[in-house]
């Protein structure tokens, strides 16, 4: 009588001996066994994971401007825009001379930075400090009092403004030009008490005749405005050191 295998034999029993464990076929383990040895090392494949996403994304810099303090040459010119600058005293106004004077210094300030400052109640930036003396030679020319948003006479307010800008862009000690047509007893104090703590130059342009108007005079060696007149040609510079 011929043997014939059972097929069952093939999966590891045969239907004779049903006491026999169940063994895979080729000697492989059973998918419960496998799946127990994977879960080993999920946590370790999910940290070495975790670390390629982070060297991959790199760290993350934000670039800060800072302003760098410096030293070199800046100033800021600072022009009247009260209505008195319309007085007629001067041909053919204040106004018009005072332009005039801020066109003819523009060319000798070839070396830093130049702001530009006007101020009537309030001080206001007419242009930060650039080298390009291009950009402040289009914009005096359309200066007036009729642009200020409120009107009054505050030179304080237009050397607070001034010292603001070159504060701001970094540089301890610079010139401010204030080309105005007069300093009351109130403008003066203020003008002093602003710069009583700061390294900045201060030189007035007055425009007018003395007949039209007083124009104040400090006698105070130790202040940082140390003295401001008028003559008879209608135009003074005075430079006033600190």
């Amino acid at each position: 009588m011929r043997y014939c295998r059972s097929p069952y034999s093939y999966l590891g029993y045969d239907g004779v001996n049903t006491n026999k464990a169940y063994r895979p076929p080729f000697g492989g383990k059973t998918g419960f066994q496998h799946s127990q040895k994977t879960q080993r090392f999920l946590p370790g494949l999910s940290v070495l994971w975790l670390c390629m996403v982070i060297a991959l994304a790199g760290p993350s810099w934000q670039k800060t401007t800072l302003p760098a303090y410096s030293l070199s040459n800046a100033r800021v010119l600072v022009m009247d825009m009260s209505r008195s600058m319309y007085a007629t005293d001067v041909t053919p106004n204040r106004l018009t001379q005072a332009r005039f004077k801020a066109m003819d210094m523009l060319p000798g300030w070839k070396e830093g930075s130049t702001g530009l400052v006007a101020y009537a109640a309030d001080g206001y930036t007419i242009s930060p400090l650039t080298e390009d003396s291009k950009t402040l030679a289009n914009l005096i020319p359309s200066l007036s009092p009729e642009i200020m948003p409120f009107q009054g006479s505050n030179a304080a307010a237009g050397i607070q403004e001034a010292i603001h800008l070159l504060k701001q862009a970094g540089h301890l000690k610079g010139d401010i030009i204030l080309i105005t047509d007069g300093l009351n007893d109130e403008e003066l104090a203020k003008s002093q008490a602003e710069l009583a703590n700061a390294e900045y130059r201060v030189s007035i342009l007055a425009v007018g005749t003395p007949q039209a108007r007083q124009f104040v005079c400090l006698k105070a060696t130790c202040s940082p405005i140390r003295k401001v007149t008028r003559w008879s040609t209608n135009w003074i510079s005075t430079t006033c050191c600190r």
